[in-house]
């Protein structure tokens, strides 16, 4: 899924420095091909009527026009070079469409006589990829870190929404507040991006919310690219289980006879041997039962990165105590998942009392702690729900 072109990765202690030589050339303007495509959510706020914001307040913009002035007028409040459009849809245009510089639906082929697919690839305002090209972007649901930087580069461990109405597609989905005109407090049934998520939720988080809240914008840099640089952080790798099954883990083919945590392990283990990864035995499930704590069982430092190179965390410590860089979505084949994640393991690494009987079960009278694979919130990706034992759900592999 990487693109071709020449790219120096220079590894730092726990950073990457990505220099990329765009083959084509190109300034820093707004549409053609240039060195990088910005991304970021926007440090003001507002409802959803968007004539309403301060940025535009009094020009006669509204709708679609309102937003994309709203992040020009961010963008160059930060000295962000270029031309920047919302992620939004309406009633007539796509945002698919909106980030290629075109109006339209993608059904109707954003009224070209082919769909468009060149949009992006996008990095956030600290210079981490955020997305990669469009099609892989919206096909594949190749997000490399949730977008979590303002126009300013300033990021919070807090998790903002912003308006989207628009699904992980890049076409309209449920309510759009009459165009992003409407500022009532009714409640409707929106699409909202999290600033904490990756794949599926960075977009399309559906849920009734009402055309009166307070939410950001998600704005992208209109252009392409043709050279994505690949990410390479080095540490211990991390993945999401490509296999998936119920609470009794022994039931999964990959369990090896063996039950409880000890076959979360095998599972892993024979997983990363499978997909050709080194030191495939040193792999655990990141799981707890009632007498084990997940963190514990982790007996190294890290840093921990996913199979595309991706950091996410750079130590135990960070691991435990703190965001994710980005989410476990990337199992050990390179796919990328959205998924409940078996852990029965609460924020800091300890053991939850829902377990699944220790594992042993997939009743659907008995219930187990999973994390959610698109998410980085310290409380999220690892103990979020409480599915039935009988729910196919995934695991983390952590090499130690």
């Amino acid at each position: 899924m990487k693109r071709t072109g020449f790219v120096l990765a220079l590894t730092l202690p726990f950073a990457v420095l990505f220099i990329v030589h765009c083959g084509n050339g190109g300034g820093n303007g707004g549409n053609g091909s240039d060195v990088q495509k910005t991304a970021f959510y926007t440090s003001t706020s507002g409802n959803a009527d968007l004539s309403s914001w301060p940025e535009v307040s009094g020009s006669g913009l509204t709708g679609l026009a309102a937003a994309d002035a709203i992040c020009q007028a961010r963008a160059d409040a930060a000295g962000l070079s270029g031309t920047f459009v919302a992620w939004l849809s309406d009633d007539n245009d796509d945002a698919y469409c909106r980030v290629h510089g075109l109006t339209g639906k993608k059904s109707a082929n954003c009224g070209q006589t082919q769909l468009p697919a060149t949009a992006g690839p996008w990095f956030r305002t600290d210079g981490t990829p955020f997305a990669d090209q469009i099609d892989l972007l919206t096909n594949s649901s190749v997000i490399y870190s949730p977008m979590r930087n303002n126009e300013f580069g300033s990021s919070f461990d807090i998790a903002f929404n912003y308006w989207t109405a628009t699904d992980d597609t890049g076409v309209l989905y449920g309510d759009n507040c009459s165009n992003w005109t409407d500022s009532t407090t009714s409640g409707v049934s929106i699409s909202l991006g999290r600033t904490s998520a990756t794949i599926g939720y960075w977009t399309f988080i559906s849920e009734s919310d009402n055309c009166g809240s307070g939410h950001s914008l998600l704005c992208l840099k209109v252009g392409t690219n043709d050279v994505l640089p690949d990410p390479q952080a080095q540490g211990k790798i991390v993945f999401l289980s490509s296999a998936m099954g119920h609470g009794r883990l022994g039931s999964w083919t990959q369990s090896g006879g063996n039950t409880g945590i000890a076959a979360g392990d095998a599972i892993c283990q024979n997983l990363a041997a499978a997909a050709g990864l080194a030191n495939a035995g040193a792999f655990k499930a990141w799981l707890s039962d009632s007498s084990t704590d997940a963190r514990d069982r982790l007996t190294s430092d890290g840093p921990w990165v996913r199979p595309d190179g991706m950091m996410v965390a750079e130590s135990k410590s960070a691991l435990l105590n703190s965001w994710l860089k980005t989410s476990i979505s990337v199992t050990e084949n390179g796919d990328y998942v959205r998924r409940f994640v078996w852990t029965g393991t609460l924020y800091g690494g300890t053991k939850s009392s829902v377990l699944c009987s220790d594992w042993t079960s997939s009743s659907g009278g008995v219930d187990g702690v999973a994390g959610r694979s698109e998410d980085s919130e310290a409380a999220r990706w690892t103990g979020w729900a409480v599915p039935p034992c009988f729910n196919i759900e995934r695991l983390y592999c952590f090499e130690d």
